[in-house]
């Protein structure tokens, strides 16, 4: 399905919205009051203040998101906790207005690095953003969320380009669509997957106005062309939240996306932060899209494998014996409701995890972190949510200003950043499991995906930076932006009307039975790893690539299952296309 607004709906779209509209009045009526989210405090200062504090002064940065273009790496969006002028400030939080950036070209230590402020002019500042980069002069910004701290309405469907400078600076300018049409028919999304590689930026699913939105849209900034791929062969539902997803440059004709973790969701209580009504996606079964020809793959894992999470961080890295490594840090299981501290090793191609010994020391999530200096991860911001809130902004940040390094290598975390630090090399535990032939032993998925891995494959994949583009034009997997979204409102509409009755009976059921649920989770959680969740997850939304059926077309949303909650029994059952 294609990301399409309902801003202005007419026929049976108007009529569902109307409907959701009223199921949200009721509820509203019967929520206690928030008053933690007002836009001003007593004394009406704006929910904004200094994006980045001096080192004495800052709290906790989170919701942001972080990209490197040349010499820095840019920081926008997201929240930032600080003391100002050494005192508490009158709000727990505020919106970050400015957008950040570092330079890489030499050393620092995070106590004392300066962060280059720049004003944002009339671009909107977003919770949850993701930015692409061009790998040239330009990052590009498309999906995002007002803050909850914001006295201001959501801002217009747009396309925003910051184009940088020598020194770190630089201005955002609105792009106009080629499409204007059909590209404000367009929702921008949150808590999406994101990713960016050669020309062309790809976001997958996330929420709008509490909704989960299935599809995956991309952008080619070379030709200005908008398309679109379904996501019905990755969740029964075709929605992903919080997760990542990440492009490998070394497999494939030009490159594969891994999605790694997060869930899925068809409520709109899963679509709010750190909800519990979302089936989580495990670890165990990556799954992966092949951009040259648009199909789904999936792959199954062995060793350590993480315990699911959302709103984590990854970086990649490519090794000196033709491997490459996933490194995923930290996040929050809104099952268990913990916010974590770990790392863990995706080897590829051995599809094999390893789990990291050395912690940071501190639990975090919302959270971004970047490949910076050869082998290091640079973790930038997060928060423990296990302190709540406004306890999780109020405790202090034990790493300066919010900054971590990990030498990827090395396996260590440190204080310091690196400009000249030598290449990267695979961990010597990744090495030496190679070096005692496990490769041989990978249980490949099918003989297309043992294809895309192929030794022969991987060299004609070449670089990320390399300067081929592939077939945007190609209509068996993408669309241009006018022709899909007509065609696909309706789908959308009944979709919505779909997710707003289930949320609204979901939600009458969870007050009415409220004693008992409270009852059941006040009691302690082990917590190991994931085959202790009890739900099968190909009831709940999740399903491996392979048993979806390749043949059916793009736009086609699968029919006649049923979708249980996690963690209650309550069903959803899916509409056909």
């Amino acid at each position: 399905m294609f990301f399409v607004s309902l801003s202005q709906p007419s026929g049976f779209a108007a009529l569902v919205l109307a409907i959701c509209q009223f199921f949200l009045c009721v509820e509203a009526a019967q929520l206690p009051s928030r008053p933690w989210r007002r836009a001003t405090d007593e004394t009406g200062v704006k929910r904004r203040q200094e994006g980045s504090p001096t080192a004495p002064n800052f709290i906790r940065r989170a919701h942001h998101d972080s990209i490197v273009l040349g010499d820095y790496i840019y920081i926008d969006g997201g929240e930032v906790s600080q003391y100002i002028n050494g005192k508490a400030d009158s709000l727990s939080v505020r919106q970050n207005n400015n957008t950040l950036s570092i330079y890489l070209g030499s050393s620092w230590d995070a106590s004392s690095v300066e962060i280059q402020t720049i004003d944002k002019q009339d671009a909107p500042v977003y919770k949850d953003p993701s930015l692409w980069s061009n790998g040239k002069d330009g990052i590009y910004m498309f999906s995002g969320e007002p803050s909850y701290y914001l006295d201001e309405t959501s801002a217009d469907i747009a396309l925003w380009k910051f184009t940088a400078t020598s020194s770190g600076s630089g201005t955002w300018d609105k792009q106009n669509p080629s499409d204007a049409r059909g590209f404000n028919q367009l929702t921008r999304p949150a808590m999406a997957l994101a990713a960016s590689y050669h020309n062309t930026g790809y976001v997958l699913g996330g929420c709008a106005s509490g909704v989960p939105v299935p599809g995956m849209v991309s952008y080619n900034w070379t030709s200005g062309q908008w398309s679109n791929a379904s996501t019905s062969a990755y969740t029964a539902l075709g929605t992903a939240v919080a997760g990542k997803l990440h492009h490998v440059p070394m497999y494939g004709k030009d490159g594969l996306l891994f999605l790694l973790g997060g869930s899925s969701t068809a409520t709109m209580t899963g679509c709010r932060e750190n909800g519990r009504d979302r089936s989580q996606i495990p670890f165990n079964n990556i799954t992966i899209y092949d951009p040259e020809d648009g199909k789904w793959y999936s792959q199954t894992t062995t060793g350590d494998s993480p315990p699911m999470r959302e709103t984590f961080c990854l970086v990649g890295a490519q090794g000196n014996n033709d491997t490459y490594e996933i490194f995923v840090m930290s996040g929050y299981d809104s099952f268990h409701e913990k916010t974590l501290d770990d790392m863990y090793i995706l080897s590829l191609p051995g599809f094999h995890w390893f789990r990291v010994s050395d912690t940071s020391g501190s639990n975090r999530y919302a959270h971004t972190c970047n490949l910076v200096g050869n082998r290091q991860m640079l973790s930038i911001g997060g928060i423990d949510w296990d302190k709540g809130f406004p306890e999780a902004w109020q405790d202090v940040d034990p790493w300066e200003q919010g900054l971590g390094v990990f030498d990827l290598t090395e396996l260590k975390w440190k204080t310091n950043y690196d400009a000249g630090a030598d290449a990267y090399k695979s961990p010597q535990v990744v090495q030496d499991w190679y070096n005692q032939g496990n490769a041989k032993d990978v249980a490949w998925r099918d003989d297309q995906v043992r294809a895309l891995f192929s030794a022969e494959t991987a060299a004609q994949a070449g670089p990320s930076n390399s300067s081929s583009s592939r077939d945007d034009e190609d209509g068996s997997t993408s669309n241009n932006t006018g022709a899909i979204v007509g065609g696909t409102v309706g789908g959308v509409a009944a979709l919505l009307l779909l997710a707003c009755l289930a949320w609204f009976l979901l939600r009458r059921r969870k007050r009415a039975n409220s004693a008992n649920i409270h009852g059941a989770t006040s009691q302690p959680i082990t917590y190991t790893h994931q085959q202790e969740y009890p739900n099968n997850f190909s009831d709940v939304g999740y399903r491996p690539v392979a048993e979806a059926d390749w043949e059916r077309a793009v736009s086609e949303m699968p029919a006649n299952k049923v979708v249980r909650e996690l963690p209650n029994a309550t069903s959803v059952q899916e509409l056909p296309n």
